[in-house]
């Protein structure tokens, strides 16, 4: 699906490949398209990216194979975002068609990809081989995809023999060489933000600079004690760092010293972080911070309680989609941040979404993060490198932007 921008760079055309199907035989096409966007446009559920649907202003279908999106702004990174999961093209009357059959579109998509889905439930997905792809049939007949809770605490000899490709999964030592590892591209990086809609002892910037330093990350690691876990301290150079050393005595009486008098500050954060949770929490307590921990879904966490709050932890996937994963971070933050630092981002934000180049845009997002350092609103905690482990049978493996394994390209060797 190429795409050419306008002068103004505010309208992009794209042509449409001819032959694509969907996984229901039907044929793609430019109403698909507009259909998909505008659903995206006017929906209400809080999504990741959702401030580029709101940038478009209309979506012209010229002919079945061509359309035009017109943008109320510019917005270098929107060719960008289109070729994120996130915009990926649904038929036109999915969701119409889900109200007739009345089985929820989302537990069966229909999309063009080579894998379309047979099964779903909270512990499997089963993907058959779809025979049309228009890149040419996936080499396996199905795959499946399990969700085991817990997994590197199961019995380790136990799981190779359950599995051939197993992700984010730590290599026993003692594991046979028929298993090999790869490291992906992509990193996780932990951190924690600080409301500052709240009224409370974090609205003072000594008492919020004492608890930013409270945080020991050196201590974190430790408690932590896991491979491919480092410190950083910046999204943009993601560089291992070495952080500097702390005395809890010198912490207490700092904090004491900032005017905080013992108030209980929350820390918000979704169930699947409670550990990075709980290690923040007695991390601070000895510093004499009192801290309460209050667990939300991912969906609760999207809403308002969350902002209910004094200090926010969550993570950020940083792969080739690390810059709008970026400023759908800070566009976020900036409903906790006060009207000065708000006006700021903001500033830059704009500013970032205007410049072609991609070392322009790195440059402009690095004054973001050196803005909310300064104000000691943003406090990285640790980045992960995620790896991919899989059977020494299994070739083909590569990985996609999300770090994901590109299931159409592997294949057993006899």
């Amino acid at each position: 699906m190429p795409g050419k921008r306008t002068g103004t760079r505010t309208a992009w055309t794209f042509y449409l490949r001819k032959g694509i199907l969907f996984h229901n035989g039907k044929e793609l096409s430019a109403e698909d398209i507009r259909y998909t966007l505008e659903r995206l446009k006017h929906s209400a559920v809080r999504s990741l990216y959702r401030w580029v649907y709101q940038q478009i202003e209309a979506v012209d279908v010229l002919d079945p194979l061509t359309l035009t999106i017109r943008l109320k702004e510019q917005n270098e990174l929107f060719l960008q975002f289109m070729s994120t999961h996130r915009a990926a093209v649904i038929p036109a009357g999915a969701y119409e068609e889900e109200s007739a059959s009345g089985i929820p579109f989302a537990r069966a998509p229909v999309g063009t990809g080579p894998f379309k889905l047979t099964f779903l439930d909270d512990t499997m997905c089963v993907l058959d081989a779809f025979p049309s792809y228009f890149q040419g049939r996936a080499h396996l007949d199905r795959v499946e995809l399990w969700h085991v809770p817990d997994m590197q605490a199961q019995e380790k000899y136990r799981t190779l023999e359950s599995f051939q490709i197993v992700h984010n999964y730590r290599l026993p030592d003692e594991a046979e060489s028929t298993w090999q590892q790869v490291q992906q591209q992509g990193t996780t990086c932990k951190f924690i933000t600080f409301n500052l809609l709240k009224q409370g002892p974090l609205k003072d910037p000594a008492v919020r600079e004492a608890v930013y330093a409270a945080i020991d990350r050196r201590k974190l690691l430790e408690l932590l004690d896991g491979d491919a876990v480092y410190a950083v301290d910046s999204f943009i150079r993601q560089t291992d760092i070495e952080p500097p050393p702390s005395d809890p005595v010198q912490l207490r009486e700092r904090m004491k010293a900032s005017g905080y008098a013992g108030e209980q500050l929350k820390l918000c954060t979704i169930s699947h972080y409670e550990r990075d949770a709980l290690l923040v929490q007695s991390i601070l307590r000895e510093a004499g911070v009192s801290m309460d921990v209050t667990l939300l879904s991912v969906e609760e966490f999207k809403g308002e309680r969350r902002l209910e709050a004094d200090l926010l932890l969550f993570s950020i996937m940083l792969d080739n989609d690390a810059e709008l994963r970026l400023i759908d971070l800070y566009k976020s933050m900036q409903h906790h941040l006060e009207p000065s630092s708000k006006a700021s981002v903001e500033q830059f934000l704009h500013a970032a979404l205007q410049e072609p180049y991609r070392e322009g845009r790195a440059g402009l997002l690095q004054s973001i993060e050196r803005r909310l350092r300064d104000d000691h609103v943003l406090q990285w905690l640790y980045g992960k490198r995620l790896k991919t482990m899989y059977h020494s049978s299994v070739k083909g493996i590569a990985l996609d932007s999300l770090d994901w394994v590109q299931f159409k390209n592997i294949w057993y060797k006899p």
